[in-house]
């Protein structure tokens, strides 16, 4: 089945943001059916669960609501909703949600919801703590599009930084493996884009007490035969927030450091 860029996806997202309705009546509600991907952590035991599961948003109150589920230290299933938490802007489309100011009950938390969402990706990140004192790290499947990569020749040492290539995670419904999507793939030293999007599939993922690793000795690219790579070591570490890692690719040695959200948006919320 052919994948849709999440390029695509995001100037999906932010035409459903100005969408009308039958009447040309503004469409304020959407649901986002989207994969949520759960890591709870229980000291050093953590636990993956994936659930299919629906985000609403309501663009006229600026509210958020989330229908999800995990599984707890025991392997237990739970559900989890959500209550409408307020959405509040912390630059472009980023937004910090907090069900703090609800006085609606979450069944089986203990506190509060704390989390963000990129409305023009519909990425969301959120935690919560059980009423078992078990912490719980949610996600969507993970895009990162702030991030900063540096190719160098390892010949000579000559480089190239770029910003404009953005990585996707998406997580299996196991949690042992994943496929890294790049889109502005730029394999070489003048910063020129050769693929507007390429994929790697069947990469090791390890979930860990602060987030993911990502590995491969060697992992072919969807482009049959260009852009393969080897010694792929990404950690997505800081709960999903933040990247950083390493590849190989066509006798180039590529290093990745960024983030999910524009790190100073958040830092005055962050955990």
């Amino acid at each position: 089945m052919k994948k849709l860029s999440f390029l695509m996806l995001s100037l999906l997202a932010v035409t459903m943001l100005t969408a009308c309705g039958n009447n040309d009546e503004p469409v304020n509600k959407r649901t986002y059916s989207v994969a949520i991907n759960n890591r709870i952590v229980d000291g050093d035991n953590v636990v993956f669960s994936q659930n299919a599961s629906s985000i609403e948003i309501d663009f006229t109150d600026m509210t958020i609501q989330i229908s999800s589920g995990y599984k707890d230290a025991d392997g237990t299933s739970h559900t989890l909703i959500t209550p409408a938490m307020k959405l509040t802007n912390t630059g472009g489309l980023i937004y910090h949600f907090n069900s703090s100011s609800s006085t609606t009950p979450i069944a089986g938390i203990d506190g509060t919801i704390d989390g963000y969402i990129d409305l023009s990706t519909i990425t969301a990140l959120y935690s919560f703590t059980t009423s078992d004192n078990d912490m719980v790290y949610s996600a969507t499947q993970l895009i990162y599009s702030y991030v900063h990569t540096t190719i160098t020749n390892p010949e000579n040492n000559n480089n190239k930084n770029i910003d404009f290539s953005q990585y996707k995670f998406i997580i299996n419904a196991t949690g042992d493996k994943c496929t890294m999507l790049t889109t502005n793939f730029a394999p070489n030293l003048n910063g020129s884009i050769q693929a507007t999007q390429v994929y790697w599939e069947d990469l090791k993922l390890e979930p860990t007490a602060t987030g993911y690793i990502v590995t491969a000795s060697v992992a072919a690219s969807s482009m049959k035969g260009y852009y393969d790579i080897t010694d792929l070591h990404i950690t997505l570490d800081n709960h999903g927030h933040a990247l950083n890692g390493e590849f190989k690719c066509g006798g180039l040695n590529f290093n990745l450091a960024g983030d999910m959200f524009p790190a100073t948006l958040f830092t005055h919320h962050h955990q």
